[in-house]
C-alpha cells in the first residue's frame, strides 16, 4: 500500500444528478476527509459554450479551489468526448449524427476545434501563471478516444486526435498529457499515437500518460465479476509488452478509472470493502514493480463524498474510507 495514492475524478454534473446540493462542499470533504489530493475534471463543451458564447463560470470555483489547495488537476477537455455519460457532450447546434469515427475535415471536427481553441484560451487568460510550467497540471484530450462508447458512439481517427494534440500544446506545451484506454482495448492505438507525437517533437515520452479504466462489474446478468486484464478484445497489447515498453520510452502510467461506484443492478462498487481490495489487488497489476507512485484514480466518489456529507456511512464505507486514508497518508 505504501506505493499507491488515489486520486479520483469528480464531475459537479454528477453531484448535482444524485441531488448533490452544493458539490462543492463535496469535493472539500473528499479533499480533506480522505486526503485526496489528485483530481481529474471534465470540461464540459455543452456546459462552457452557453448561447454560442464560452465561459468557465461553472468549473471556476472547482479549479479555483484545488489550485488554492495545491492539488494535482487533469483537466480533460474534450473537445467532444469527456468523461460520463453521455460521453460526447456537444451542443445541440453542431450536428453530429451518422458519424462513426470523427475525421480532421469534417464539419464536427471543425466546430470541435473552434471551440478548442476558446476554451484553452480562457484557460490561458484566467489560470496561465497557475498552469503554465507547473507539473501538478496535466491535460487530457478525447476521453476513451479509441472506444465506442457514449451515447453517439463516436470514436476519434488520428488526424483529428493530432490536431488536437497540436492545439494543446501550442497554449500549454510544458504540461504532461494523459490519453486512456478501455480496459487493454486501445492500449495498441494510443502506443502508436504516442510515437507520433514524439516523433513528430510535439511531446517527449516523459509528458505522456497512458490512463487504462478498470471496471470489474459489469451491468450484466448472472456476471459477478470480471477481469478486465483478462477479458478483453483479441489481440490487445499484454501487460508484459506494456512493461516493457514503458521501461524502454518512460512514459507514465495511471488507473485513470478503478470503478468505485454502482453500475446497473451491480451495487457494490463504492460500497463493498472486498471490492476495493480487488481493485488493489487486481488493477494495480499493470505497474511496473517498484514503480512509485502507482496512481488509482477511483471513479465515483462523489456519491461516497455525498453519504459522508449526509451522515449515511455503513462498517462497509467506514472501512474503505480508511483504507483511502492509509493509502494516501504519505500525502500528510
Amino acid at each position: 500500500m505504501k506505493s499507491i495514492i488515489f486520486a479520483t475524478s469528480f464531475s459537479p454534473e454528477y453531484s448535482q444528478h444524485i441531488n448533490d446540493e452544493n458539490p462543492l462542499e463535496t469535493l472539500k470533504i473528499i479533499r480533506k476527509e480522505l486526503n485526496i489530493q489528485d483530481f481529474r475534471l471534465g470540461l464540459r463543451w455543452n456546459t462552457v459554450e452557453q448561447n454560442t458564447k464560452c465561459t468557465l463560470q461553472y468549473y471556476e470555483r472547482y479549479i479555483d479551489y484545488l489550485i488554492k489547495n495545491n492539488c494535482k488537476i487533469c483537466l480533460n477537455v474534450g473537445p467532444i468526448k469527456v468523461m460520463r455519460w453521455p460521453e460526447e457532450h456537444i451542443p445541440d447546434r453542431v450536428e453530429a449524427d451518422d458519424i462513426n469515427t470523427v475525421q480532421k475535415d469534417s464539419d464536427l471536427a471543425k466546430h470541435a476545434i473552434e471551440y478548442l481553441n476558446k476554451v484553452l484560451t480562457l484557460l490561458k487568460k484566467k489560470y496561465g501563471k497557475d498552469i503554465e510550467n507547473n507539473e501538478k497540471i496535466s491535460f487530457q484530450i478525447e476521453n476513451e478516444s479509441y472506444n465506442r462508447f457514449g451515447h453517439k458512439r463516436l470514436t476519434m481517427s488520428d488526424e483529428y486526435m493530432l490536431e488536437v494534440a497540436k492545439i494543446l500544446n501550442t497554449y500549454f506545451p510544458k504540461n504532461t498529457l494523459m490519453l486512456n484506454s478501455s480496459k487493454r482495448n486501445d492500449i495498441r492505438n494510443i502506443m502508436s499515437f504516442f510515437e507520433t507525437l514524439t516523433d513528430e517533437n510535439i511531446y517527449t515520452w516523459e509528458q505522456l500518460v497512458l490512463g487504462i479504466n478498470f471496471y470489474f462489474r459489469l451491468p450484466i446478468k448472472f456476471l459477478k465479476r470480471l477481469n478486465p486484464w483478462i477479458f478483453t478484445k483479441p489481440f490487445s497489447m499484454s501487460l508484459r509488452e506494456l512493461k516493457r515498453l514503458q521501461k524502454e520510452r518512460g512514459f507514465n502510467i495511471e488507473i485513470s478509472e478503478a470503478q468505485f461506484e454502482p453500475w446497473g443492478f451491480q451495487k457494490s462498487p463504492g460500497n463493498s470493502y472486498d471490492d476495493l481490495d480487488y481493485i488493489l489487488r487486481v488493477a494495480t497489476r499493470v505497474f511496473l514493480d517498484g514503480c512509485s507512485p502507482k496512481i488509482v484514480r477511483l471513479w465515483g466518489t462523489e456519491e461516497l463524498g455525498l453519504k459522508m456529507k449526509e451522515g449515511r456511512l455503513n462498517n462497509q464505507h467506514t472501512m474503505i474510507i480508511e483504507k483511502i486514508r492509509e493509502g494516501n497518508s504519505i500525502l500528510s
